[in-house]
């Protein structure tokens, strides 16, 4: 089999009929599975996926009796997936037309340990917007994904990647359960560090549906910056499993750290500064290895006050967008209009 799909589903019943479709209308010679891990959903996500399964052989359904969080639940997929290739989809987002051909007969030619993707994000009743990190396709080297607009599309969602099977065997993210995207980043990093041959296919497939209940929109920016001290600490075992040249470390320490001050910033708006563990979280930025001292104090600064935390934001965002779309958060999260 050439390739495993691996779903975690927790309430996901708008959704699941239009991802579920959206794999299975795919026309390809290929054969492929599709996994479904039910994460201890309250609504109907169950039954929807046992009546889908009635009629489609090709889905398998696994169920947890506790809710154990979407890396878990990615973890219980790949373990029992036989496909010699593994993504993920998650259960609130599908893909386009014609995408598993194009990516498969990709993979049958070039035999790389990763294949990426560019995406797509849509909020509902917008059009599609396309995520465009890398437009050149071919092979990349470690020493060229160093460059920062190419790495970066390391670090985003699982879904942009096809990864060989035989890489994601003990990864150390799987043994967590954190509560915010953090697990997205983990896993796409330390497959990123495992990985010897990376092909770039700047074409985008995989649709990432932006709504009020999904995880990334759901989670208090508090509970982000809590979650980022055990992920900062994971990074750390695998920096030091997997001693990566220093170039790398630096840049992820930075892609790290400005999502840092972004989610302190929205925190402020929030009012829910104080709900966050600062000094833990400093600690862990202090340990990890090449971290600037410019850099430490940024973040100590970003976490002193509001004004603070606006100008390093304003610097690299520019100060109207900011300034804009503080205004509009604070309306949205704050006066619940």
């Amino acid at each position: 089999m050439k390739l495993s799909i691996i779903i975690p589903v927790y309430n996901a019943k708008p959704f699941l009929i239009k991802c579920l479709n959206s794999i299975y209308s795919q026309k390809t010679n290929f054969d492929f599975e599709v996994i479904a891990i039910n994460d201890c959903s309250t609504d109907n996500s169950l039954e929807i996926l046992k009546n889908y399964a009635a009629s489609e052989k090709r889905l398998s359904i696994l169920e947890h009796q506790v809710n154990k969080g979407q890396a878990i639940a990615r973890a219980t997929g790949m373990n029992i997936a036989k496909g010699e290739y593994i993504t993920h989809v998650d259960a609130d987002d599908w893909i386009l037309k014609d995408a598993l051909n194009t990516i498969l007969l990709r993979i049958e030619k070039y035999k790389p340990d990763v294949l990426v993707l560019n995406s797509f994000t849509q909020v509902p009743g917008k059009d599609m917007v396309e995520v465009t990190h890398f437009n050149n396709e071919g092979f990349f080297t470690k020493d060229e994904l160093k460059n920062t607009r190419v790495q970066s599309a390391f670090y985003q969602h699982s879904g942009t990647k096809v990864v060989r099977r035989s890489l994601i065997n003990n990864l150390l993210v799987n043994s967590y359960g954190l509560k915010t995207t953090a697990e997205d980043f983990l896993y796409c990093f330390e497959v990123f560090l495992k990985a010897k041959t990376y092909y770039f296919l700047p074409k985008s497939y995989y649709v990432a549906q932006i709504h009020q209940n999904s995880v990334t929109q759901s989670a208090n920016n508090y509970l982000k910056l809590n979650n980022q001290i055990p992920l900062l600490r994971i990074l750390e075992r695998l920096i030091a499993d997997y001693s990566p040249k220093k170039e790398i470390i630096l840049h992820v320490t930075t892609f790290l750290k400005k999502a840092t001050i972004y989610n302190t910033f929205l925190c402020f708006i929030e009012g829910d500064i104080v709900k966050f563990n600062k000094n833990s979280l400093l600690d862990a930025y202090r340990d990890m290895p090449f971290l600037l001292d410019k850099d430490l104090y940024i973040l100590e600064t970003a976490f002193s006050n509001f004004i603070s935390t606006f100008r390093i934001v304003s610097k690299d965002k520019g100060y109207l967008n900011t300034t804009l779309f503080g205004l509009k958060y604070f309306i949205k999260k704050r006066l619940k209009f």
